[in-house]
């Protein structure tokens, strides 16, 4: 018996495999959190293999001039990451204006600022506890904190990966664009 392999698909199975793993992991935790108390890993779980296709990327595409480099790695993700994200938001404003008291609207409009601008990651106070909000329904945008840590990744590892290995002159350019990176 023969398996004809689809050309076009260049998805890996096992890379899927893991992504099905962390999905489950993620889901147990907020589903069963007892039974699950360490499924918030499924999320570095997606975070390592963000990074390991990024760098698969990004070295297929090293050869290309820099303009191109850099429009066709943004283009891919971007079509891919923000038309459901933005669709996520405008519903969840949506359902937040129709559906829940004005006390909730105060408290999420600046998370939904912080969202629209992949910032969400960024903790109010010192004393702010994720779990917190999970529990009490504070923040509506509480789970776009992951995807707010991965476009972050986004701005900043293609400009390291096209300086490697380091050199005096790209070592200088991190020191100087560091404050950007925190």
């Amino acid at each position: 018996m023969t398996i004809i392999r689809n050309q076009k698909n260049s998805k890996r199975d096992d890379l899927q495999g893991i992504r099905g793993l962390a999905i489950l992991s993620v889901l147990g935790f907020h589903f069963y959190p007892r039974q699950f108390p360490n499924g918030y890993l499924g999320v570095d779980q997606f975070f390592v293999l963000s990074g390991f296709l990024m760098c698969m990327l990004l070295t297929k595409s090293k050869k290309l001039p820099i303009f191109s480099f850099f429009t066709q790695f943004y283009i891919r993700r971007f079509k891919r990451i923000l038309p459901l994200y933005f669709l996520v938001i405008l519903c969840t404003v949506i359902a937040l204006y129709t559906v829940f008291p004005t006390a909730a609207i105060l408290q999420n409009q600046m998370s939904a600022g912080k969202a629209l601008i992949f910032t969400s990651n960024r903790a109010h106070t010192e004393d702010e506890d994720y779990f917190e909000k999970l529990a009490v329904a504070m923040d509506l945008f509480t789970h776009t904190w992951s995807l707010s840590v991965e476009i972050q990744f986004y701005f900043i590892i293609p400009f390291i990966f096209l300086n490697w290995p380091p050199t005096k002159r790209s070592i200088q350019i991190h020191l100087l664009c560091m404050p950007l990176y925190v």
